[in-house]
């Protein structure tokens, strides 16, 4: 399910030339920024060609922060849990995020991709 407010906070992981967008409005600019952070985070947590990643809750905390989402890792695990059922597009595709549990009981956290023929962002 798509967020705005997360949303918004994968814009601050854009690393776009602002300047290289020419004249659009700030509407748009969000928009392009939005995208962007959403693709350099998957890219950062799949890798160019990954569909599908577990990651524990400070590895994605500290995921969170590497790519300049949140300032901290500590407030990158307190995220965490808003992300679970939510997705973020980016192109014609999309980042989610589900919560999971091993044959312990120990809870992690799966980060794939599918194709979203909507774009909402």
């Amino acid at each position: 399910m798509y967020d705005e407010k997360i949303a918004k906070l994968f814009a601050k992981a854009s690393k776009a030339d602002k300047t290289k967008f020419g004249y659009i409005t700030s509407e748009e600019l969000e928009r392009k920024l939005k995208l962007d952070g959403a693709k350099t985070f998957k890219r950062k947590a799949l890798g160019f060609c990954g569909f599908k990643t577990v990651k524990s809750l400070e590895q994605l905390g500290r995921l969170l922060y590497e790519t300049g989402i949140v300032n901290s890792v500590e407030e990158g695990k307190g995220l965490v849990p808003s992300l679970v059922g939510k997705s973020i597009p980016y192109n014609c595709r999309a980042v989610a995020f589900d919560e999971v549990f091993n044959s312990k009981h120990e809870k992690a956290y799966k980060i794939w991709t599918f194709c979203s023929l909507t774009d909402t962002a």
